[in-house]
């Protein structure tokens, strides 16, 4: 399985989103994340997965910022870092929101493929 995720940064601050309830991993936090579909490319689950979930269309940088493989659930996550200067979430599919400052990440209950991007963006963020 193959999943895409945005990192959307904003002065030194990252977005993360709450998994709600009737869907695998309640309560944890992720960065907006979309599971691809068949044929579909990275940068078109990014796009539908923002504008779907968040009511945005994001800029994304060029390339593939990160990527990892998790054992549990088996599925492979690439990042795209996003510009967020001019965003203004709608909710749709996720239960919360915040924008958090990259130290403060680690506080949250992240699920298992976001948290191996944690020190990426650490390192990666506070230079944007």
């Amino acid at each position: 399985m193959q999943a895409v995720c945005g990192i959307a940064h904003k002065d030194g601050k990252v977005l993360i989103c709450k998994r709600p309830e009737g869907v695998s991993y309640p309560g944890y936090w992720e960065f907006p994340t979309e599971l691809l579909r068949f044929d579909e490319t990275l940068e078109d689950a990014l796009e539908r997965g923002f504008f779907d979930r968040l009511g945005v269309v994001p800029e994304r940088e060029i390339g593939i910022f990160a990527e990892n493989s998790a054992e549990f659930p088996e599925i492979r996550m690439f990042a795209y870092l996003v510009p967020a200067k001019n965003f203004e979430v709608h909710l749709n599919g996720y239960s919360n929101r915040k924008w958090v400052n990259v130290n403060e990440l680690t506080k949250f209950r992240l699920i298992s493929p976001c948290v191996t991007f944690v020190n990426i963006v650490k390192k990666n963020i506070k230079s944007l």
